[in-house]
């Protein structure tokens, strides 16, 4: 669902922007490092284990993304979805592939007992401009 002329907002640098929904039914935004799942085609966070966001995304609930351009706001996605996967398997490996491409740093500095999430979500509604 989300176009190719598109994808570059989830494979270059551009962060993202996820909401999630607290249990009150509030609304957690995050900047977060973001990734495609080439054979899916679902947009990929990795988190550290126990955080506020990885808490919220459990399985089923409700996530919104918005990517704009870096340089040209105007052009941006925006992604309406739900929690499809989330795993540790891979998250290590994902989120230093991550690191290499915002920072050029690799590995990822890790802290020290942190385990890492990495979470795929579905997209159900998908919007674009510029």
């Amino acid at each position: 669902m989300i176009p190719t002329d598109y994808q570059d907002l989830l494979t270059g640098k551009e962060l993202a922007h996820v909401a999630t929904q607290n249990p009150d039914g509030s609304i957690q935004i995050s900047p977060v490092w973001i990734d495609i799942d080439e054979n899916k085609g679902y947009p990929l966070i990795n988190t550290a284990k126990g955080r506020k966001k990885d808490r919220n995304m459990i399985i089923g609930s409700p996530v919104a993304i918005s990517i704009a351009q870096d340089g040209n706001f105007y052009r941006y996605i925006t992604i309406q979805g739900r929690v499809a996967e989330r795993t540790e398997e891979g998250a290590l490996e994902h989120i230093n592939q991550l690191s290499k491409r915002y920072f050029n740093r690799y590995p990822y500095n890790l802290p020290e007992g942190e385990i890492r999430i990495k979470i795929a979500i579905e997209p159900l509604h998908v919007k674009t401009a510029g």
